[in-house]
């Protein structure tokens, strides 16, 4: 038995890597660089298409045969277990599904192949890694984070435990059950998005009539004009988001909020750029300021409900994204960057105008507004010119609700989601120590 930092059943034996797998080896780049890709052939694995939720095909590249062949000891096979071992990825692993065809690695990556290929071994074998069990060693050989990583020869010494093989595979059994739980549910939060992006696209250009149905252009040309904005409902109009603004303030003056400003213990809230997302506030990053201060800053507070706009874009948070501030939180304050607006509540819902800020299509008339050279930027005076579709004030509460009731089925989903995610983390770490054991049984059931 080899010696382990992890304490395992007596009846279970450890072994390396080295002792279990019949090849552990990386592979390499071929030569010529980009020129030798192309978008068909046999796939060459990099490290980005290796996770822990498996392979990612929508980014591989391909390879002639003739240069497959020249790289014939990179080449993997089904049930081969893939490790991430340089670069920011170190760690992340998965296994070659039975049905996939012929690939190569490249040097980032290795490969381990058993001597018996086994689906469930592989699975087995792909939770060990991903585990605190194989984490942990990856930590102690790249301690200080060394972007050059490991090398094959290093992960031929990973220890692992190895129990006798039927119950390696009633554990995969259970993992492999707890991965397809949650890639359902992740397809279904998916599909949900998809739905919720297609519905807010008619909503906001077809709008809801009486009887609360999407209006029909074709059936009924007549309830539609054309506008600045496009072919919209006859009873919407085009205004400037300045029209329709009862109130609207951006941050305080550099001077008046600095970091030193920002005190340890829970005060009034800050809202600051990276809390603003797409129709969604971020929680997770926190900052206070104490309460006297914020009373000097009192004409930049922030309530239940008022809309918060950002003023500054990046490739990965467009500009202007907008997303309402949460009812359970208390009053707080904007800091510079961030826009704080309220609506006239006669002619406008402050969700609408989310929604509005948020779509695609409008996404171009913000580009056109934004300037900057090393981030997008737009000030408020500008953001004000903003031409906004104005639907009759009950019709866009109406359609606040239909998306918010979608928004609802999303996040009920994501928390459904995180669960399994957390429920697959503690499994990982009972079953793969030994601490709890799978009974015979689980198999005579599966059976």
């Amino acid at each position: 038995m080899r010696e382990s930092a992890n304490t395992f059943p007596t009846d279970w034996d450890t072994k390396t890597i080295g002792d279990i797998a019949c090849h552990v080896g990386s592979g390499a780049t071929p030569t010529g660089g980009s020129s030798v890709y192309s978008r068909t052939g046999i796939a060459f694995i990099r490290s980005q298409n290796v996770t822990f939720k498996g392979l990612l095909l929508d980014d591989v590249a391909f390879i002639g045969t003739s240069i497959h062949q020249q790289m014939a000891r990179s080449e993997i096979f089904p049930h081969d277990v893939l490790l991430n071992i340089t670069g920011a990825s170190i760690g992340r692993c998965c296994f070659v599904p039975p049905n996939f065809g012929l690939a190569n690695v490249n040097q980032h990556v290795c490969a381990i192949r058993l001597p018996r290929p086994s689906h469930e071994d592989a699975v087995f074998l792909a939770g060990v890694l991903a585990s605190h069990i194989g984490q942990s060693q990856i930590d102690r050989l790249n301690a200080g984070g060394n972007r050059e990583g490991l090398n094959y020869q290093q992960v031929r010494s990973f220890v692992v435990p190895w129990p006798r093989s039927e119950e390696r595979k009633r554990i995969a059994a259970i993992l492999e059950a707890a991965d397809e739980a949650i890639a359902k549910t992740e397809a279904v939060i998916a599909k949900l998005k998809q739905v919720r992006a297609g519905l807010l696209h008619d909503l906001l250009t077809r709008g809801i009539d009486k009887h609360g149905q999407l209006r029909d252009p074709i059936a009924h040309p007549e309830q539609f004009q054309e506008s600045l904005l496009g072919r919209i409902p006859g009873e919407w109009e085009i205004k400037s988001l300045n029209e329709i603004v009862a109130s609207a303030v951006d941050g305080p003056f550099g001077s008046n909020l600095k970091t030193e400003h920002y005190v340890n213990e829970p005060g009034v809230r800050v809202v600051r750029l990276q809390n603003i997302e797409g129709g969604r506030f971020d929680e997770s990053d926190e900052a206070f300021v104490s309460e006297d201060h914020a009373l000097s800053l009192q004409r930049h507070q922030v309530v239940s409900g008022d809309l918060l706009v950002a003023s500054m874009g990046d490739e990965n948070h467009p500009l202007a994204r907008a997303c309402l501030y949460p009812a359970h939180l208390p009053p707080g304050i904007v800091k510079a960057d961030c826009f704080r607006l309220r609506m006239k509540t006669t002619m406008a819902a402050n969700g609408f105008v989310m929604l509005f800020l948020n779509c695609p299509s409008t996404r171009r008339e913000l580009n056109v507004l934004g300037q900057g050279v090393t981030r997008d930027r737009v000030n408020l005076t500008t953001l004000l010119t903003l031409r906004v579709l104005q639907p009759p004030i009950e019709e866009q509460r109406h359609i606040v609700k239909m998306i918010e009731a979608l928004d609802l089925r999303i996040q009920t989903e994501e928390v459904f989601h995180s669960k399994l995610a957390f429920l697959k983390s503690g499994l990982m770490t009972d079953l793969l120590t030994g601490r709890v054991r799978v009974p015979e049984s689980i198999a005579a059931m599966e059976n």
